[in-house]
C-alpha cells in the first residue's frame, strides 16, 4: 500500500494546494469538505446498499452546480437500489450508466 500511497503523491505533486489526500473513512473525510466545493465525487467503496446510500448522502452536496458524482459497480444489486433511489429523490439530472461499463453518474442541476 506505501507504493500506491507514494505513486499518489507523485501524481498530485504538480497540482499543489488544489489536491489534498486525506487518509479516512469516509464519514470521517465528509465533513472537512465545504459544501458545493468540489467538482467530481467518485463513490467506490463498500458496495452494500446502506454504505453507498451513505456515501452518495455524505457527498452529494460536496458537489458545485454542474460538477459530476460518480460511482462504479453499478451492477451490485446494492449499488443499483441505492442510486436508483438517489436518482428518484435529488436534483441532479443525466443518470448515465454506459451498457459496457459499471460506472454511473449524474450531474448536478
Amino acid at each position: 500500500m506505501r507504493e500506491y500511497e507514494k505513486a499518489a503523491e507523485i501524481r498530485l505533486a504538480e497540482f499543489k494546494n488544489r489536491a489534498v489526500r486525506m487518509k479516512a473513512a469516509s464519514a470521517e473525510a465528509a465533513p472537512h469538505i465545504p459544501e458545493s466545493s468540489l467538482d467530481f465525487v467518485f463513490i467506490d467503496a463498500i458496495h452494500t446498499y446502506e454504505a453507498v446510500k451513505q456515501d452518495i448522502a455524505l457527498w452529494a452536496s460536496k458537489v458545485r452546480p454542474a460538477g459530476l458524482i460518480a460511482g462504479h459497480d453499478y451492477r451490485w444489486p446494492g449499488v443499483q437500489k441505492a442510486v436508483l433511489e438517489f436518482q428518484e429523490q435529488s436534483k441532479y439530472q443525466g443518470f448515465f450508466t454506459p451498457p459496457s461499463s459499471d460506472i454511473w453518474f449524474f450531474v448536478k442541476a
